[in-house]
């Protein structure tokens, strides 16, 4: 070993290391010049060859040299320079490695978010590096990782193949690898843990709930238990018990984007609104967080102002502009329920208008947005101008009960012949048969 290494790492354990994997190749992904020298060097400290080493620069190159030369340990950046991520590359890998015994997945970051630690709870990472290291302690970190699988007992062996059995969707064989290892002494947990994962995804959730509550007997802080026990009570409408679990959870965690959807639906069926305004909070402003998950941010948000728009005008008016700052104006329904609630006061009806015209160009060929924008400039209109366009509208096949609800009432204001009304009702009801009640009651 080169001079300049000396005492990094124990001789002994060097030796062990090398011997066993100082063939594998490496891959280290990441755009910062600096970090690939470091890496590189970091490895060639623990006796790796420099010509087993390649570096990639974004996710396409990366899967490419996947593809290509399937190297044992891969290095990454959390967030890559082409809108891909390391799950992404994650997933890539475990194609080429699916028993995690025989490769390793290092992640770096130096972003500070409150949720990156919990990305190794939900991913099968091997280390998480988040914040600054320095090449010692990027050295260090890598041998101790390897040192972890220089023996494997049998009992990590069979953990590892029935992974692999439930990556493969071969359920019962991972079951049954189970019930034949009883004097391998698996640890409870882990034995617990995947038998649950087994019946979840064989969906069985029952079976699956009753492991997973035996796991948080033995550890109330399991991640895997713990968030899969909310989905399932969720699933099973057992609105009050997964939120128990919720609590639970976000007592310890900080939740990965990925699990926000069901966290936040679960907070609403409880009505939790100033939870989730609060718990929204921590993730809005963060551009890395994927679009579907922004949109259930966005439209948590919407319902809560909805919900509070009544009780506390206020806070329900700042939930409507976050959910539409951060939808971007690209989700219609987010839009459509945010203007919609906003129409309810009329103090709010600039605002609502404000909404609309702003992003108009991109909902103008949607017939429903075109319903929303008479119904938000109704107010504006004369009565005549109402039914005027109201008509238009219509015949343009652009229906709403709104619409017809606006052209009633306008006629009814101007004065219009009862028999032209009553054949407005009509039409009305036709179309719209729910709200047949509330026509009815014009004539």
């Amino acid at each position: 070993m080169v001079d300049q290494y000396d005492g990094l790492v124990d001789e002994k354990l060097l030796a062990k290391l090398e011997a066993k994997f100082g063939k594998f190749r490496i891959l280290i992904v990441s755009s910062n010049k600096t970090m690939k020298s470091t890496f590189k060097r970091a490895f060639t400290a623990l006796n790796f060859k420099m010509a087993n080493i390649a570096v990639a620069e974004d996710y396409s190159e990366a899967c490419k040299i996947i593809k290509e030369d399937a190297p044992h340990i891969l290095v990454t950046s959390l967030y890559l320079k082409d809108d891909k991520t390391a799950m992404d590359l994650f997933a890539i890998h475990r194609e080429y490695f699916p028993t995690s015994l025989k490769n390793f997945f290092f992640v770096t970051t130096e972003i500070e978010e409150h949720y990156i630690s919990s990305l190794e709870h939900e991913y099968e990472f091997d280390a998480l590096l988040q914040g600054q290291f320095s090449f010692q302690q990027y050295v260090q970190t890598f041998s101790k990782t390897l040192e972890k699988k220089l023996n494997p007992t049998k009992s990590d062996v069979l953990v590892a193949k029935v992974k692999e059995q439930i990556r493969a969707k071969e359920y019962d064989k991972g079951l049954a690898m189970i019930a034949a290892s009883e004097d391998l002494q698996i640890n409870e947990i882990d034995k617990l843990n995947l038998e649950a994962d087994i019946y979840f995804k064989k969906n069985e959730p029952q079976e699956a709930l009753k492991r997973y509550r035996e796991v948080l007997n033995f550890d109330a802080r399991n991640f895997n238990a713990l968030v899969n026990t909310i989905s399932i009570n969720f699933s099973d409408k057992n609105y009050g018990v997964a939120y128990e679990y919720t609590q639970k959870f976000l007592e310890n965690f900080s939740a990965p984007p990925n699990y926000l959807p069901i966290i936040l639906k679960v907070l609403l069926f409880n009505k939790e609104y100033f939870k989730i305004i609060k718990l929204c909070k921590e993730y809005d402003q963060d551009d890395r967080i994927d679009l579907h998950v922004k949109l259930n941010i966005a439209a948590a948000l919407a319902l809560c102002g909805k919900s509070l728009i009544t009780s506390n005008l206020d806070v329900a008016t700042e939930a409507f502009e976050r959910a539409i700052s951060i939808s971007g104006g690209q989700s219609f329904n987010i839009l459509q329920m945010v203007v919609t609630s906003l129409l309810a006061k009329s103090e709010l009806h600039e605002k609502a208008v404000g909404f609309v015209e702003k992003y108009r160009a991109n909902f103008i060929k949607m017939n429903q947005f075109i319903a929303l924008e008479y119904d938000v400039m109704a107010p504006r209109r004369s009565a005549q101008e109402n039914i005027s366009e109201g008509m238009q509208l219509i015949n343009q096949n652009v229906k709403s009960y709104k619409i017809y609800e606006t052209i009633i009432t306008s006629s009814v204001k101007t004065g219009r012949r009862k028999e032209v009304i009553e054949d407005l009702v009509f039409e009305a009801c036709k179309e719209f048969p729910d709200y047949s009640e509330q026509f009815k009651r014009y004539i």
